[in-house]
């Protein structure tokens, strides 16, 4: 598989993770949704997976990580 295809997959993946998490939870504000979104570009792939583990044990329901499983890291470029 070549890498465009992967960071299409990858971008999917995340675009997922968010829309069931958005799903899941109350509403942020601008501000607070800004702030949680740096704060997760500053995680590390293994620390990422390790806070969406975090909330799957906490909401099974919103999350389903068999479905989420990437092996690749996330681009820089992406934003929240």
């Amino acid at each position: 598989m070549c890498v465009c295809a992967r960071t299409q997959e990858l971008v999917s993946s995340i675009q997922d993770v968010k829309n069931a998490a958005a799903a899941a939870c109350e509403s942020l504000t601008y501000e607070e949704a800004e702030e949680l979104g740096a704060a997760l570009k500053k995680l590390t792939p293994a620390q990422l997976q390790a806070a969406v583990q975090v909330v799957a044990a906490r909401q099974p329901a919103a999350l389903q990580l068999s479905q989420m499983q990437v092996s690749m890291t996330r681009p820089q470029y992406m934003s929240f």
